[in-house]
């Protein structure tokens, strides 16, 4: 598994800003197998790109090979919900 520069900037900010680090996981699900299933979260995001769920976020990927490279990370919840002092009980809000 590797990550493009923007996965990468994107995971570093997350973990100085949030100390949320939920990478230990995504590696662990996509080096075991990144294809499509249902317990693991992942499905078809368009053309090469997939989308797996990772707890409260997602990781676009695709793969090349046997490489798997995680191009770009974002929540799992929609922006409303994000901005909406309401909704506090949502896990990494």
């Amino acid at each position: 598994v590797e990550y493009a520069p923007l996965a990468t900037m994107q995971a570093q900010w997350l973990r100085e800003v949030w100390e949320i680090d939920f990478r230990p996981r995504l590696e662990e699900i996509l080096t075991r197998d990144p294809s499509p299933h249902r317990t693991r979260r992942i499905k078809r995001r368009g053309g090469a790109q997939w989308l797996i769920g990772c707890g409260a976020w997602r990781a676009m990927f695709a793969v090349e090979g046997r490489a798997v490279r995680v191009t770009a990370l974002e929540p799992g919840y929609p922006r409303r919900f994000l901005d909406d002092p309401e909704c506090g009980a949502m896990p990494d809000k």
